[in-house]
């Protein structure tokens, strides 16, 4: 695909966009509290059927240098979102915890 459109007015963490990113597809979302904190591609207001129109030509309309760079920093992107890097950061702010706790600790 040359691009993903998700013109949702509410969605919440937006899985399906990290899929398609994880494809390599840029995006086209609307604010709704969730896509646009990771998207790679264009965001616009929701409700707002111009501004979502232009988005889309815009993409479409780069050059082919231009969208395979965005599709490798949309598949890049998406890849922080794997459950391995979730996974990894989750067990590093474990460690964190732990430490902090053991220095708490032995501090008292």
């Amino acid at each position: 695909a040359s691009a993903s459109v998700l013109p949702s007015r509410s969605e919440g963490f937006g899985i399906g966009a990290l899929e398609a990113m994880g494809c390599g597809a840029p995006l086209v979302v609307t604010q709704t509290g969730g896509p646009e904190e990771f998207a790679v591609g264009k965001v616009v207001e929701k409700e707002n059927p111009e501004q979502l129109a232009k988005a889309i030509l815009d993409i479409l309309s780069l050059s082919l240098d231009e969208h395979r760079a965005l599709r490798r920093a949309a598949r890049r992107k998406a890849q922080k979102f794997s459950w391995k890097c979730i996974t990894e950061r989750r067990l590093e702010l474990y460690e964190r915890v732990r430490r902090t706790t053991e220095i708490a600790g032995s501090s008292s």
